[in-house]
């Protein structure tokens, strides 16, 4: 067996980890697509949606530690997770529930889930802004020569150094 590099397992490791959060949220879109193409919603559409976006939020609960979300959002995501789990047990074990709660259920999954996705973005998770560092040796010898034209074309024709305006 070949011996991995380190970057190599990382890498291997981070793939995985993203393979299975991406089967977790897409189980938590259509929790949410049902919850809110219901009329009314009903309990099991609560429940199903909280307890998808519960095992999303032990999946990626580390992210919220980070120092980027520790102050903001890390107090609010455990507000939403515990005021959650309060109304989620009322409603498993009231059965006359009134549909109010079930709104109310539902409402604090999306604010939750707005949160947890929140997170994520602020460590890059969905989408990166900005270009990719050069892949082989191909992409990096572009950068110089776009780098030359520009320098060409900002290049002052040492004949005509005359600055606009003045008279030589």
């Amino acid at each position: 067996m070949p011996k991995l590099t380190r970057q190599e397992i990382e890498s291997h490791s981070s793939n995985l980890t993203n393979m299975r959060i991406s089967n977790i949220m897409k189980l938590v879109s259509m929790a949410e697509m049902e919850a809110n193409q219901a009329i009314p919603a009903s309990v099991q559409n609560a429940v199903a949606y909280h307890a998808a976006l519960l095992t999303l939020f032990y999946e990626t609960s580390p992210a919220y530690d980070t120092n980027v979300n520790q102050d903001e959002l890390k107090p609010k995501i455990y507000e939403c997770y515990k005021f959650g789990e309060k109304l989620i047990m009322y409603l498993k074990y009231t059965p006359q529930a009134k549909q109010m709660f079930v709104e109310q259920s539902i409402l604090n999954s999306k604010k939750w889930r707005f949160m947890m996705h929140k997170g994520l973005q602020n460590l890059n998770y969905f989408f990166r802004f900005g270009q990719h560092d050069p892949k082989g040796i191909k992409q990096a010898l572009e950068l110089f020569k776009e780098s030359d034209r520009m320098n060409k074309a900002l290049e002052v024709d040492k004949n005509d150094n005359q600055v606009p305006g003045h008279d030589k």
